[in-house]
């Protein structure tokens, strides 16, 4: 029985890894584009959030990530093009650039 969870368990993780990989290689080729409400310039009224990405991403291209899955290394407070870490699987990290454009 031991040996049959553990396989199982295997199984499981490598099932895991796998989809991982399809959704990165998915999301690799991706422009995403994320519409900001500005004041005067370049600045945006707040920052530019994980969960606003996300959204962006589900809503232009049908992908649905976790907000928890996206990393921002600092708050995105401009227009233009930025890096976001996305996380998928401990084995499976994007760097993805995205645009923030003027909604």
């Amino acid at each position: 029985e031991l040996e049959r969870q553990h396989k199982l368990a295997a199984e499981s993780k490598a099932a895991d890894l796998a989809e991982a990989k399809a959704l990165g290689e998915k999301i690799k080729g991706l422009e995403i584009k994320v519409p900001a409400k500005t004041g005067g310039g370049q600045k945006l009224f707040g920052a530019v959030t994980n969960k606003d990405i996300g959204d962006a991403l589900e809503r232009d291209h049908g992908v649905a990530i976790d907000r928890r899955k996206i990393e921002l290394k600092a708050a995105i407070k401009t227009l233009g093009e930025h890096e976001v870490l996305i996380r998928l699987h401990p084995e499976v990290v994007l760097t993805q650039k995205i645009t923030v454009t003027e909604a």
